[in-house]
C-alpha cells in the first residue's frame, strides 16, 4: 500500500544532482575502468566491450539505483547481477546505435546543445550555466567531449525508438476491454485443505524413504563451498586523514544547493488504513467510514495508535510498523491524504478518504521549508568528499596492489599498508557468505566464478575488494545415512501434499453445483470460506495470498455462480473454489481512469514492440561472451 501510496521511492532533495549524469551513463559504458584489461568480455558483430566498460556501466547502473531507490537499493541490488545487467545494456547499445546509422539518423549539434541546456542539474535560476555545467562534470571525473557523446548516443536510441513505436495504436474500446478484463470485481468462496492435517497420518516405511532419497537426490545436494581471503578497501579508512578544504566544501555546497540542501515542508505521519475495494456498494463504504470513525474516538481518549494499527489496519506495509510513514513532502502521496496531513497540527488526529479507503492520520511532526546554509551543511558536506576521495583512494590502491598480488605479492602484507586487514573466511556457499560479501550479489558471484589460486580485483557497492581464490569444495549429495530424518520428512510433506490434493479433487466431484458446495463441505466438517468482493487487479485471493492462477481461472469461467473445475495447489495445501460473483468495472471507474489507463497501455504496448525489435537485432547479430568475467553462466 505504502510503495502505491508513494509516486516516487525517493523526492528529488534525496535524489543529489547527478541524476541526469547517472540516467545518461545507463544508457552508455565509458571510459577506461582500473581492472580485467586483457581480455574483452564480449563482442557484437566484431565490435569488442572490454571489462573495464562493464564495470564502469555497472557503477553507472548501480548510482541510478541508488538515485532512484534511496535506502530501498541496497534490498534491490541483492537481486540483480549488476555486471549482467550492465553489459546487456552495453550490447543493445551497439546494436541500436548500428541500425539507427543504417538508417540515417543522426543527432544535430543544436538538438545536442538544448538537451544538455534543459538538464536541470546544469541551470542556475532556470538557465544553463557553462560554468556549473563543467564543475558538476569534473566533480564526477567526466570531460564535456565523454558526456556529450554520451547523451548523443542516447538521443539518437530515443530517436531510432520513436520511429520504430509511432505506429503503434490503442483505441478506446479495445482499453476499454483489456481495463474491464484486468480489474474484474471478484467474490469467491473456497475450502482450504492444509496439508499438514494429513501428516499425522502418513507413515513412509524404511525402504519407501531411501526410494525418495535415489529418486530426489538433488533436492539434498549440499551446496558447493569456496574459501577466500580477501581485502576491502573501505572508502573510510582510506580517507581517515583527508580535510577538505574551504574552497572544496563551498564548490560542493555551491553545486549542490538546490538539490542536497534546499528541503521543502516535510511531514512525519502514522496512518491506520480501513480498506474500502473498488466497487464497493454504499452499504460497504458506510461501514469503512464508521470503522475509522470509531478508531478516532478510541484515539482521542488516550488509546495508542500504535496497537490500534496492529490490530486494525489494512496497510500490510507498515500495519507492523504501528502505521508509521517517515517524512514525506507533497507530491510523494496521493493528494487527498497529503491534503489532510499537511493541513494538521502536530499530534492531532484528522480523516482523510483516499481511493484506497479512509485513512485515521497521526500528525506527529512539521518540519517547514528551509535551506542549509553552509555551515549547517558542513557535516554533510564532510562526508560527501571523504566519501568521494575514499572511493578514489580505494581503486587506485586497489589496481595498485593488484599488480603485485599477480607478481606474488602477499594480500596480508599489501593490506597492511594501507591499515586493513586480508579476511582469510572458512569455506562458504553462497548463503553463508561474510556480510561484506553478501551485501554485493555481483562480487559474490564473481568470486564463485574464479579458479583456484586466482587472485582478482572486484568493484563492490561500497567499494573495491582484492580477492585469492584459496580453496573449492565441490557439492555433493550426502549419504543416506547421514540425512535420513530429514528424506523422510521431505517424503512426508510430498505424501501429505498428495493425499490434500486428492481429498480436495474428491470433494470437487461431489459437488453438483454452486448450491450444494456449503453442504457437501459441511457433511466432511470442512468450513467454506467467503474471500469477500476484491479485484483481479490485485492477484491476491483475500485469505489465502498472491494466487494468479485462481483470480485467471475465476475470470474464465462462463458465469456466475460456478465452481472453478479442478482443484488448486498453493504452497503444499489444496483448495476447491466457487466462483460466487464477477462484476465488470462500472462506467464511472472507466471514467476515472480511462485516460491513464489508455496512456499505460499504449506504453506497454510500444514498449513491447521495440523489445520485439531489439530482439531481432539481437537474432541476426553475432555476439560472443565470456561468462567467466560476469560471476555467471547466464548467457547476453
Amino acid at each position: 500500500m505504502l510503495s502505491s501510496m508513494r509516486k516516487h521511492a525517493q523526492s528529488w532533495a534525496t535524489r543529489g544532482v547527478f541524476f541526469a549524469i547517472i540516467v545518461v551513463f545507463a544508457f552508455w559504458g565509458v571510459g577506461t575502468g582500473l581492472f580485467n584489461r586483457i581480455h574483452p568480455v564480449a563482442s557484437v558483430d566484431g565490435r569488442q566491450i572490454l571489462a573495464s566498460q562493464v564495470t564502469k556501466e555497472a557503477e553507472r547502473l548501480r548510482r541510478n539505483l541508488q538515485a532512484t531507490y534511496g535506502d530501498q537499493a541496497a534490498g534491490l541490488l541483492k537481486t540483480i547481477n549488476l555486471r549482467q545487467q550492465a553489459l546487456d545494456l552495453i550490447i543493445d547499445r551497439h546494436l541500436l546505435e548500428a541500425e539507427a546509422k543504417r538508417l540515417g539518423l543522426r543527432i544535430s549539434n543544436q538538438a545536442l546543445k538544448l538537451q544538455i541546456a534543459a538538464q536541470r542539474s546544469f541551470q542556475s535560476n532556470g538557465q544553463f550555466d557553462e560554468r556549473l555545467y563543467r564543475e558538476v562534470l569534473r566533480d564526477n571525473n567526466l570531460v564535456p567531449a565523454e558526456y556529450e557523446s554520451a547523451t548523443r548516443s542516447m538521443m539518437l536510441i530515443n530517436t531510432l525508438r520513436q520511429v520504430v513505436t509511432r505506429s503503434v495504436t490503442v483505441s478506446n474500446a479495445e482499453a476499454r476491454l483489456v481495463y474491464n478484463l484486468e480489474n474484474l470485481q471478484l467474490s469467491l468462496a473456497y475450502v482450504e485443505l492444509p496439508y499438514a492435517k494429513f501428516e499425522a497420518d502418513v507413515h513412509p516405511t524404511p525402504k519407501q524413504i531411501e526410494a525418495y532419497y535415489q529418486a530426489h537426490k538433488n533436492e539434498f545436494r549440499e551446496p558447493e563451498r569456496i574459501q577466500l581471503l580477501y581485502v576491502f578497501y573501505d572508502p573510510a579508512t582510506l580517507a581517515r586523514t583527508f580535510n577538505p578544504s574551504d574552497e572544496q566544501r563551498a564548490a560542493f555546497y555551491r553545486t549542490n544547493l538546490k538539490t542536497l540542501f534546499t528541503h521543502p515542508e516535510s511531514v512525519r505521519a502514522r496512518h491506520i488504513l480501513i480498506a474500502v475495494p473498488k466497487g464497493a456498494s454504499p452499504a460497504e463504504d458506510l461501514a469503512a467510514k464508521t470503522g475509522a470513525e470509531q478508531i478516532l474516538k478510541q484515539l482521542r481518549a488516550g488509546a495508542s495508535f500504535k496497537k490500534l494499527a496492529r490490530k486494525y489496519s489494512d496497510d500490510e506495509g507498515t500495519r507492523d510498523r504501528g502505521g508509521e510513514l517517515g517524512f514525506f513532502t507533497r507530491g510523494e502521496l496521493v493528494k487527498h491524504f497529503e491534503d489532510a496531513a499537511f493541513g494538521s497540527k502536530p499530534g492531532t488526529f484528522v480523516i482523510a478518504r483516499t481511493r484506497f479507503g479512509y485513512h485515521v492520520i497521526q500528525v506527529e511532526e512539521v518540519r517547514k521549508a528551509h535551506v542549509d546554509t553552509e555551515a549547517e551543511a558542513r557535516a554533510a558536506i564532510d562526508q560527501a568528499l571523504r566519501r568521494q576521495v575514499g572511493l578514489k583512494l580505494a581503486r587506485q590502491a586497489a589496481d595498485r596492489d593488484l599488480s603485485s598480488a599477480l607478481a606474488g605479492g602477499d594480500l596480508r602484507a599489501l593490506a597492511r599498508k594501507h591499515h586493513l586487514e586480508a579476511v582469510e573466511t572458512p569455506f562458504f556457499a553462497p548463503a553463508e557468505a561474510p556480510d561484506v560479501l553478501a551485501r554485493d550479489v555481483d562480487v559474490l558471484r564473481a568470486v564463485f566464478g574464479l579458479k583456484s589460486g586466482e587472485v582478482r580485483a572486484l568493484n563492490g557497492t561500497h567499494g573495491p575488494f582484492l580477492v585469492k581464490l584459496l580453496g573449492r569444495k565441490a557439492a555433493y549429495v550426502p549419504d543416506f545415512a547421514q540425512i535420513q530424518p530429514a528424506v523422510r520428512a521431505a517424503l512426508a510433506r510430498s505424501l501429505a501434499e498428495d493425499e490434500a490434493l486428492a481429498a480436495a479433487r474428491k470433494l470437487l466431484a461431489q459437488v453438483k453445483s454452486p448450491a450444494n458446495f456449503a453442504a457437501v463441505a459441511a457433511a466432511q466438517g470442512l468450513k467454506v470460506h467467503a474471500t469477500g468482493s476484491f479485484s483481479r487487479s490485485t492477484r491476491v485471493v483475500p485469505g489465502v495470498g498472491e494466487f494468479v492462477e485462481v483470480t485467471d481461472a475465476a475470470a474464465r469461467v462462463p458465469a456466475t455462480p460456478a465452481m472453478i473445475g479442478r482443484a488448486m495447489e498453493h504452497r503444499g495445501n489444496a483448495y476447491v473454489f466457487e466462483v460466487v460473483s464477477r462484476r465488470s468495472p462500472d462506467e464511472t471507474q472507466w471514467n476515472e481512469a480511462a485516460s491513464q489507463f489508455e496512456r499505460k497501455l499504449l506504453t506497454d504496448r510500444r514498449m513491447q514492440v521495440w523489445q520485439d525489435f531489439l530482439n531481432t537485432l539481437k537474432a541476426r547479430a553475432r555476439i560472443i561472451v565470456d561468462t567467466n568475467q560476469l560471476g555467471t553462466g547466464a548467457p547476453a
